[in-house]
């Protein structure tokens, strides 16, 4: 990818930190954060129609994990601002 082009419309983490990558911005998340990330999110826009996750209702200890990589990615966004 190009600097100049769009990025793809995608919600694969995994996908979007390589194209980064090529571009040499290094996204601060392992490639378990990131299969994390992208695990959790449902391809419909109605929930409901498919139940709640692929894997079920996260339970709270994933909850927790992945509020904490959103805060450590967060957190690297506003760094990159300064």
């Amino acid at each position: 990818m190009k600097k100049d082009q769009l990025p793809p419309r995608i919600h694969d983490i995994v996908k979007l930190t390589a194209l980064c990558n090529d571009l040499n911005i290094h996204i601060p998340l392992s490639l378990d954060e990131q299969v994390l990330l992208s695990s959790v999110y449902i391809d419909t826009r109605y929930p409901p129609d498919l139940g709640l996750l692929p894997g079920g209702e996260p339970t709270k200890e994933d909850t927790e994990i992945i509020v904490g990589i959103i805060k450590k990615l967060k957190q690297w966004v506003e760094d990159q601002e300064k």
